[in-house]
This record gives structure tokens, sequence and C-alpha cells, in this order.
């Protein structure tokens, strides 16, 4: 629970990331050197996915909600 609101702090989570770029300098930097990072590469990918929300709620009303 949040000590101000009394709200649970998992509804008070924004579903949208920011970035600093150190992810993204990363990844570049081994691919100039041709060292594989896949975690830290699909980390950048869907760190940037997240900061689209409005296209991903666009998205949503479109296609529909996923499910298993």
């Amino acid at each position: 629970k949040d000590d101000l609101t009394d709200a649970d702090l998992v509804d008070m989570i924004l579903d949208k990331a920011k970035q600093k770029g150190t992810g993204k300098w990363t990844s570049q930097n081994a691919m100039d050197l041709g060292i594989p990072i896949p975690s830290i590469d699909v980390a950048v990918s869907m760190r940037e996915i997240s900061a689209l929300k409005s296209d991903r709620e666009k998205a949503q009303a479109i296609y529909g909600e996923h499910s298993n």
C-alpha cells in the first residue's frame, strides 16, 4: 500500500517506460565489436515498445486483447 493514498502500489505503476540510452549504447557498441548480447537487445526493444503506450492502446482496440 502507498502511505499517502492507501492505494495498492501495483495500481500506481505506469505502463510506460523511459530510457536513458545506456542499453542502446551498450547494444550499439557490442554490435560494432561483433559481440552478441541478445538479452540487452531484447530489453532495449521492449522498453522502446513500452514507451509507445498510445500506439499499443490503438492496436489493442483494433486487434483485441492477447489471450493464451
